[in-house]
């Protein structure tokens, strides 16, 4: 590999003794098909090259020695035959998906000239604690002298990131900055909190699961609040967790997740759930349901003839499927 390997420092989180119920395994299993699906889903963003906050001069790194620009054309450290200076991007929105390989990213500089270099691309990883940030390693080309400033683009998906600006033996000269560019630094932390209830009432206790591009656990306090700060970069879902209840709604998506956000769950005592078929065992869509005793309630079924619902108090229940125009079950 031609990058180094680094890591940035990060908050250490103290988890608590892993959940047994199977409804916390069901969520850990379904936090981590989001959390693929989130990463798909943000291919559909250009990818953002990470700049200063008061400029477009990108945030970079020689992939050697860590140090900051002007960076020069040949490696000050004699560390392989091939001492072309590598020099290490940071990106929002950029991740290989499974199967996918490094050469599905590409890159471009231009110089003051106008005079356009491909940069091969030898490194597309997550920052190891910092997962909803990648580090992109861009091998300088060999027509690159001292060049002073260059536009760097990269390229992933047929989508293309804005221009960030680094130095190639000096600092100064090089292209215009594009129109309509402006920094694009790493987005502040954000909050996310929210009220758990039962029955109205705060329920304190709750185990409450930031999946995705972090993996953070906190519990409700004694009001039945929770708080977790995290990056607002990044793709994420939330979970509720507590022995003996069940809570809706089941997984919550933040996608984007664009700032401070408020969410709320409800605690049920369990669910009841189950399906409508027809003769051949096929789902059937749109089958209302009555539930009454103890508690009442309608619903629908869903696409595959799944129902539920959700209990507020354990007791005796009746289930009657009915439907309009003259459909029987």
């Amino acid at each position: 590999m031609s990058c180094s390997e680094f890591e940035l420092l990060r908050p250490r989180f103290n988890f608590p003794t892993p959940l047994v119920t199977l409804m916390t395994r069901l969520l850990t299993l379904l936090l981590i098909s989001f959390g693929w699906a989130l990463s798909a889903r943000a291919q559909n963003r250009p990818p953002v090259l990470i700049s200063e906050s008061t400029s477009t001069r990108a945030i970079a790194l020689e992939s050697i020695t860590f140090t900051r620009e002007p960076f020069a054309t040949t490696s000050l450290i004699d560390w392989r035959q091939d001492s072309r200076t590598r020099v290490i991007l940071f990106a929002l929105n950029l991740r290989l998906q499974p199967g996918e390989g490094i050469p599905s990213v590409t890159a471009d500089a231009e110089d003051g000239m106008h005079q356009h270099f491909p940069l091969e691309v030898e490194y597309v990883e997550p920052v190891r604690g910092q997962p909803w940030m990648t580090a992109v390693c861009l091998r300088l080309d060999t027509q690159m002298e001292n060049v002073g400033d260059v536009l760097i683009q990269v390229y992933h998906q047929g989508q293309s990131s804005n221009r960030v600006r680094i130095a190639i033996g000096h600092l100064g000269g090089g292209p215009l900055d594009d129109p309509g560019s402006r920094p694009t630094p790493i987005p502040p932390p954000s909050l996310i909190r929210g009220l758990i209830t039962l029955n109205g009432s705060p329920l304190p206790g709750v185990t409450v699961t930031l999946g995705g591009d972090a993996f953070v656990v906190t519990t409700t306090d004694n009001n039945g609040n929770y708080s977790i700060l995290t990056q607002s970069a990044g793709e994420y879902v939330l979970s509720a967790a507590k022995d003996d209840y069940v809570f809706d709604p089941p997984i919550y998506e933040l996608h984007p997740f664009d700032g401070d956000k408020y969410v709320d769950f409800r605690a049920f005592k369990s669910v009841l759930t189950g399906r409508i078929t027809d003769g051949d065992g096929r789902g059937i869509f749109g089958i209302n349901l009555n539930i009454t005793g103890t508690q009442t309630g309608t619903t629908t079924t869903r696409r595959d003839g799944s129902y539920y619902f959700y209990i507020q108090d354990f007791g005796s229940y009746r289930v009657r499927p009915w439907k309009e125009q003259d459909f029987y079950v």
